[in-house]
């Protein structure tokens, strides 16, 4: 997904606030991330989507963060083909 926007989180020092979109046809997510890897509009990241299934019953859903709404969660800058799966990338994340 391409990053849209990416703004200071207005309730916390140590977040970011991020909008991404795969295409113009599909909506805009708006995502918070820590500030342990930071994107500029423009760069192409890699996101689990809302339903996003990381197993042992971590399931990527919509939630408010520090009052802002998470809709997705960034796994980081990604210089694949747009639209790749990376599941097996991932397979080893520890959300702990």
């Amino acid at each position: 997904m391409k990053v849209l926007t990416d703004e200071d989180h207005y309730n916390a020092d140590t977040l970011r606030v991020y909008t991404v979109r795969y295409s113009y046809k599909d909506p805009v997510l708006q995502i918070c991330a820590n500030l342990e890897n930071t994107y500029k509009a423009g760069d192409t990241v890699a996101v689990a989507r809302l339903g996003h299934d990381f197993g042992e019953g971590y399931i990527i859903s919509e939630r408010r963060i520090r009052g802002v709404l998470s809709q997705g969660m960034l796994l980081g800058k990604f210089d694949g083909e747009m639209g790749a799966d990376i599941t097996d990338q991932f397979r080893s994340f520890d959300p702990s």
